[in-house]
C-alpha cells in the first residue's frame, strides 16, 4: 500500500537489482519507479497506518519521501533488509545498462566483428574522467546542488561545474 493519501492505495511492489517499482492495482497511471541511483535512504518508520517502509530520494531527483505499508511486519522487515542490501550492492558496483569486459575487444576480434577504431581508453588524471567522477560521486552523500551561474557558451544558467571542470570537458564525456 502506498501511503500518499488519507486512505492509502493498494498496489504491487517489485524489487530488482537496479530499482524498486510500485504500481496501483486500481489506477494504471498511478505508479512509481525509483532507480537505486536516486535513492538517498531506506528506513522503517511509524505512520498513521502502522510501521511503513520509507524511501527517501536524492534532492536531484525531487527529494521525495515515499511511504509503503507492507504486511505482515516480518515481510516489512525482510523487504527493508533486502532493499538496503541491494542498494548497498548497487552503490558499490552500479549497473548503468552497459557491460564492458577487458577481454571484450579480443573476443570480438576473434569472432570477426568490426572494432571501433576511435575509442579512447581512460587514463588516470584524464580531465574527462575527473569531470565525470565529480558528478557521479558525491562524497558527502547529501547531494548538494551548487549555485546557478550564467553560462555564455550555453546561453542559460547552470550549476557551476564541479572539480574545476569546464563545460567543454563535461560535453566531451558524452
Amino acid at each position: 500500500m502506498n501511503l500518499s493519501s488519507e486512505t492509502g492505495n493498494l498496489g504491487t511492489f517489485y524489487i530488482t537489482n537496479v530499482r524498486v517499482v510500485w504500481y496501483s492495482n486500481m489506477a494504471v497511471s498511478f505508479n512509481v519507479s525509483i532507480p537505486y541511483l536516486q535513492v538517498k535512504s531506506v528506513r522503517v518508520c511509524d505512520s498513521k497506518f502502522g510501521p511503513a517502509l520509507v524511501v527517501d530520494t536524492t534532492p536531484q531527483s525531487g527529494g521525495y519521501v515515499l511511504g509503503f505499508k507492507v504486511d505482515p511486519k516480518e515481510t516489512l522487515d525482510y523487504v527493508h533488509k533486502e532493499i538496503s542490501s541491494l542498494l548497498q550492492a548497487y552503490m558499490n558496483s552500479p549497473v548503468f545498462g552497459v557491460e564492458y569486459g577487458a577481454n571484450a575487444s579480443t573476443d570480438a576480434a576473434q569472432q570477426g566483428s568490426a572494432m571501433v577504431e576511435d575509442a579512447e581508453e581512460y587514463q588516470p588524471g584524464d580531465p574527462k574522467g575527473d569531470a565525470w567522477a565529480a558528478y557521479y560521486a558525491d562524497s558527502t552523500g547529501e547531494g548538494t546542488v551548487g549555485e546557478p551561474v550564467y553560462n555564455v557558451e550555453l546561453g542559460l544558467a547552470t550549476e557551476a561545474p564541479k572539480g574545476g571542470a569546464t563545460i567543454q570537458q563535461l560535453w566531451s564525456i558524452l
